[in-house]
């Protein structure tokens, strides 16, 4: 395949879709950042955590 086959599925995107990688990124950032910053926010979500079926 071409570049100039591949530009029109580039163009067809939405700005979501091509930014799609910066936001996942993003959102890894702030939760590591969170985890950090935040001292109780770890058992805080172990604490929403529901049980499996199979536990």
């Amino acid at each position: 395949m071409t570049r100039a086959a591949e530009a029109p599925v580039a163009a067809r995107l939405s700005t979501l879709d091509r930014l799609l990688p910066v936001w996942i990124g993003a959102a890894m950032v702030a939760g590591l950042l969170a985890g950090r910053w935040i001292p109780g926010l770890g058992p805080a979500l172990d604490a929403c955590r529901t049980r499996s079926p199979r536990s």
